[in-house]
């Protein structure tokens, strides 16, 4: 079995370190704005400079790892990281249909109004 090197991947590589120090500053939320707002400017950067599908992939979930410990620390959750990622994204999925639904069923009366 063939392992691959950094020079292989350079791109992925530095991803690699750049994400472990996103990660290390901002593993612990806090509870103000300011936290956030660094989170959300840093996390851009990243999506910015990395938009390989893994690295997109890979600052998505340490945010919704970072929302959920935040809940969780909060006692806004009782759920564990994993279940409470699937019912947050079903709830998503959920509210996205009944939006197409919505705009759906508001073309078609446009459309029979005419």
């Amino acid at each position: 079995m063939a392992g691959v090197k950094n020079e292989d991947v350079p791109d992925v590589f530095k991803f690699m370190t750049d994400i472990w120090r996103f990660m290390k500053r901002f593993w612990l939320p806090e509870d103000n704005e300011e936290y956030w707002k660094d989170v959300s400017c840093e996390s851009r950067k990243l999506l910015d400079e990395y938009r390989q599908d893994f690295c997109v992939a890979l600052v998505c979930f340490v945010l919704e790892y970072l929302k959920w410990k935040y809940k969780k620390n909060k006692g806004k959750t009782k759920l564990d990281f994993n279940t409470w990622l699937y019912v947050d994204r079903a709830e998503l999925a959920k509210t996205k249909r009944a939006k197409l639904f919505e705009e759906k069923w508001k073309n078609d009366r446009e459309k029979k109004l005419e």
